[in-house]
């Protein structure tokens, strides 16, 4: 390793100090101040999190309403076509979904195929916007009617994408008989819930898109 012709304390010099001592001290330094900046192995502080939320929540509140209406149209279709998915896989099974049954077992496994659209396309649904927009407005970075509009307009398109689907598989020879039969049996059970289960499903189901975003 090249050194320095240091004099040392009785004038002779000193071979043993390296020219790059300083250099590699400089670059010691930098790495411990680059690696204080890098987010702990856990993430981001709660603080950081709910910042990066409501910025992100601030563009969709901002958005033109006419393109959260065709996203949530759009939505509403995808959505539904993940049901369709999941009935025609369970039909082809054999047995039915309204009760616990390997066809329903093999029909959920599939149902996710709707949110996959969903994802790709850059859909959206109205319980994505749970989390992100409200944190927007607790941070002040939108009010109460941007908050407001955003829902009725993705629930309302939403559920105007579900029943476009739903009119148009329900045509004459749309789905073969057997899809027929099991969408027919798992809607009159989801009507058939009380309301105590029916909420708490909801909750639930509105816990885990809350999480997805």
């Amino acid at each position: 390793m090249p050194s320095s012709k240091n004099p040392s304390n009785d004038g002779a010099f000193n071979d043993d100090i390296p020219i790059n001592a300083g250099t590699n001290a400089q670059e010691q330094d930098d790495e411990a101040e680059f690696e204080a900046k890098q987010p702990s192995p856990l993430g981001q502080e709660a603080p950081e999190i709910i910042d990066e939320a409501s910025r992100i929540g601030a563009k969709r509140l901002y958005r033109p309403l006419v393109g959260d209406a065709i996203t949530a149209f759009a939505g509403g279709m995808s959505v539904s076509f993940g049901a369709i998915a999941m009935i025609m896989a369970a039909a082809a099974v054999g047995g039915g979904v309204d009760s616990p049954s390997i066809a329903l077992l093999v029909g959920s496994l599939v149902f996710p195929v709707g949110f996959i659209i969903l994802l790709v396309g850059k859909t959206e649904l109205f319980t994505e916007n749970f989390l992100l927009p409200v944190a927007a407005v607790i941070k002040g970075r939108g009010n109460i009617r941007q908050l407001g509009s955003l829902w009725a307009v993705t629930l309302s398109f939403n559920l105007l994408g579900c029943l476009t689907f739903a009119f148009l598989i329900s045509r004459e020879q749309a789905l073969a008989p057997e899809p027929v039969e099991e969408m027919i049996a798992l809607a009159t059970h989801s009507i058939d819930y009380n309301l105590g289960t029916a909420f708490v499903k909801a909750v639930f189901a509105g816990w885990l898109m809350t999480t997805l975003t």
